[in-house]
């Protein structure tokens, strides 16, 4: 039985009560519930030194457990009666006690139990002792996958150089988590040289691990991998998709505008918003009008600056949203200055609230978090959501108005049918954005064109 399925045991045993546990038993065991009850005390006794005599090793790892015992379990031991014999303990019992004492066993990476060595490396993992890396390091050749997770992970924590090689080789493990622990790691202590075996991972089987990979790789700026994020545009993993054209966004140049093309016809909507986000930052690279297909020359420098067409209708998860995208996902800005944007000269506890809650609404990450930020100090706000009509309306506000087919806006709100009730969700999005529609969306059909544009009034919803 796995460790987490004999946790739900002890759990559901402890916050069940008594006379429950015992009518339990009467249904689910009558017939052992009722020999029970008929079988005198004398001959349950002659049973259970029967047992301790057929089942030696049984009997000397109960009486070891229960001598080592602490805790309630310990102080209920110490008060049974010398002479009562103790019934042997349940498989989950069982490993209560060695959770508790796998401290007092000499060497526990030796124990041939696998939950108590990964009990005995999830004690390393937050120790800070000196012979916690030595540890660690033994059961990193551990042959269970889990213990060996843990391992890395802890190695990880420690943060010792000496321990890269380590990381790097835990790269081909067999099991995919510790795979996925150790390239996290090294994404934290980038370094040129470890550039092979990041492309290398690139191409595990296992999607989180790849997607790290790539993002690390990107991080590492090595102009000669651009060719491999364009690749990456082809994975099967939408997200993968989202990090390649999010990684190519940061080093624009003539050479990708194909890849960039065919991932605007991508299956995903933040993968073809991202990718026509980097088309229009392109043209405005180059002066070229066609890189963005359909879309009209770029607007001028001042224009494209979200802020300096923002009005006070515009709600401030459309605000954030906006200039966070112009600078291509990521942005740092000064405490106060986020305050703002809500109108705020106070980091009240009213004002984290209304901060966290538009955050959230615009799909954007702060760092630090929201209760950790000062006054005075700085934030940092990723993009980890796309908002459809934020999209839209960042391409709106770099390029102007934008014609498209209906039936692209309605993939990019993951729509496949232009029913009434998309009808009605897409434009309350659009009118919320401060884009007006020319046709109405309520008139046109799947294979009309529309176009997109800024609303002379804009109204936001409640």
């Amino acid at each position: 039985m796995g460790l987490m399925r004999k946790m739900a045991r002890r759990s559901v045993r402890r916050v069940t009560p008594r006379p429950v546990r015992q009518v339990n038993r009467v249904v689910r065991h009558p017939v052992r519930t009722s020999v029970r009850a008929v079988t005198p005390q004398p001959i349950r006794k002659a049973e259970r030194s029967i047992f301790d005599v057929t089942h030696p090793v049984n009997t000397a790892e109960n009486a070891l457990l229960n001598s080592l015992g602490s805790g309630s379990g310990g102080a209920r031991a110490n008060r049974a009666p010398a002479h009562t014999p103790r019934l042997p303990s349940a498989p989950s019992q069982a490993v209560a006690s060695r959770h508790i004492e796998v401290q007092r066993i000499a060497d526990p990476m030796a124990e041939p139990d696998e939950d108590v060595r990964y009990e005995a490396v999830r004690a390393a993992e937050g120790d800070t002792g000196a012979t916690v890396r030595d540890t660690l390091l033994k059961a990193t050749q551990d042959q269970s996958g889990m213990v060996r997770k843990v391992a890395v992970r802890g190695l990880a924590r420690l943060n010792d150089p000496r321990d890269t090689d380590l990381l790097v080789n835990a790269l081909t493990d067999t099991d995919e988590d510790v795979r996925y622990e150790a390239i996290h790691a090294l994404e934290d202590r980038l370094a040129p040289e470890l550039r092979e075996p990041l492309l290398a991972a690139i191409r595990d089987s296992d999607a989180f691990v790849r997607r790290i990979a790539l993002r690390a790789v990107a991080q590492l700026a090595d102009p000669r991998d651009t060719g491999m994020l364009a690749q990456a545009l082809d994975d099967s993993d939408e997200d993968m998709r989202y990090e390649a054209v999010r990684a190519l966004e940061n080093r624009l140049d003539p050479e990708v505008r194909e890849p960039l093309l065919r991932a605007a016809k991508d299956t995903a909507s933040d993968v073809r918003s991202a990718a026509v986000r980097a088309l229009g930052a392109l043209a405005a690279q180059t002066g070229d009008d066609t890189s963005a297909g359909t879309a009209p020359p770029p607007a001028t420098a001042k224009e494209s600056r979200p802020t300096s067409r923002l009005s006070d209708t515009d709600p401030a998860d459309l605000v954030l949203a906006l200039q966070v995208s112009a600078n291509h996902g990521a942005m740092g800005v000064p405490v106060r200055d986020l305050l703002a944007v809500f109108h705020r000269e106070r980091l009240t506890q009213a004002a984290r609230d209304d901060l966290d809650h538009t955050l959230y609404d615009a799909g954007l990450h702060c760092d630090p978090d929201v209760d950790g930020l000062e006054l005075n100090g700085l934030a940092r706000l990723t993009r980890h959501e796309v908002i459809p009509e934020f999209e839209l309306r960042a391409h709106v506000e770099h390029s102007g108005p934008w014609t498209l087919p209906v039936a692209d806006l309605l993939r990019a709100f993951d729509r496949t049918k232009l029913t009434g009730r998309a009808r009605t969700d897409i434009a309350g999005a659009l009118e919320y954005s401060g884009l007006a529609c020319d046709p109405s969306i309520q008139i046109v059909e799947w294979d009309d064109s529309i176009t997109l544009s800024r609303a002379a009034t804009p109204h936001a919803r409640p």
